[in-house]
């Protein structure tokens, strides 16, 4: 503090004692604050820009003491702050849909509403929620969306080739995932400047000579993975199961364990779980491909997690402008 104020005549600090993380270590407000010079000013932030009048009231006994006076500067949009107990992680999506959409038929704007959660994969149902309703949403920074995720892509292409082996329009999809070192310079071996298909892979074990070893073993993989699809699409078993089953074949999850991608890996689980509701594997399928299809929305409502709507994160990623001061 003495080195700060050796630099500087005048010396600013914004804090809350309210967030203080580090208190397990030591971290004390009214110890920081005895470090200061008897003289110096100190002011009190009340302003709220983010939140309407009814969740500063209800945040202001869990916030700290810092926000026992803030002051919300949104104008109300008559709704009060309610607790929602849902039985199930799927009814307590249900619930944000149908609230959303209650919302959007009041004419609230779409980028005044924003869902938030703990961690990003709670997201997940929510967007499947949304998209059912044909909500459109936006996730928050380079986030993607549940159904534009690279596993969900192949998921798709393992399943389709299960129900088509002689699908062609798989291939580009799933030959690389899980990753097996076929690039953009093996794909061009195997395929020139066409779309990938069945008759080039065949070409390719007759010529074994002209492509790698790998991308040969990675071919009888997956010749190998029709094989065993085909058996798991003849056996009776529910819907569910089937697709655990291909997806297993498909080295998927153990692949998203071993690199420890729980993001990933929790994302597969919600479509395992999706997939329940479906009598049938082709329903399923149809059910995927229409969602991967849709576009990437650029308006829409906002999903974000808790940690990354504070302050000016916030602010810039809502797309609102900000004078400067």
């Amino acid at each position: 503090m003495n080195k700060l104020r050796e630099l500087s005549e005048e010396f600013v600090m914004f804090a809350s004692p309210s967030q203080q993380i580090n208190k397990y270590r030591g971290a004390c407000w009214e110890t920081l604050c005895s470090m200061f010079p008897e003289e110096y000013k100190h002011e009190t932030m009340r302003n709220n820009h983010r939140s309407t009048p009814e969740i500063v009231i209800a945040a202001a006994r869990l916030a700290g003491p810092d926000a026992a006076h803030m002051v919300a500067t949104k104008d109300s949009i008559g709704e009060p702050v309610r607790l929602v107990d849902a039985a199930n992680r799927e009814m307590e999506a249900d619930f944000v849909g149908c609230q959303v959409a209650k919302w959007l038929a009041m004419d609230i704007e779409s980028d005044k509403i924003a869902v938030l959660a703990r961690v990003h994969t709670m997201l997940n149902s929510i967007q499947m929620a949304l998209r059912a309703r044909s909500i459109p949403f936006r996730l928050v920074g380079k986030k993607r969306s549940l159904f534009q995720r690279e596993e969900t892509q192949a998921v798709l292409g393992y399943l389709q080739m299960a129900i088509n082996p002689m699908d062609d329009s798989v291939l580009e999809t799933i030959i690389n995932f899980p990753p097996c070192g076929i690039g953009v310079t093996t794909r061009y071996a195997l395929r020139k400047d066409d779309k990938l298909e069945w008759d080039h892979l065949f070409k390719a074990l007759a010529g074994k000579s002209k492509v790698r070893d790998q991308a040969i073993q990675r071919i009888m993989n997956i010749l190998d993975l029709r094989e065993h699809f085909q058996k798991v699409i003849s056996d009776e078993m529910p819907v569910a199961l089937k697709v655990r089953r291909i997806l297993e074949l498909s080295d998927i999850p153990s692949y998203l364990n071993s690199e420890g991608d729980f993001q990933s890996t929790k994302s597969i689980g919600d479509l395992v779980k999706a997939c329940e509701e479906y009598k049938s594997l082709n329903g399923f399928v149809e059910y995927l491909e229409h969602e991967i299809e849709k576009p990437r929305s650029a308006e829409g409502i906002l999903l974000s997690t808790i940690h990354a709507a504070k302050g000016l994160e916030w602010v810039r990623r809502c797309g609102t402008s900000r004078k400067p001061a």
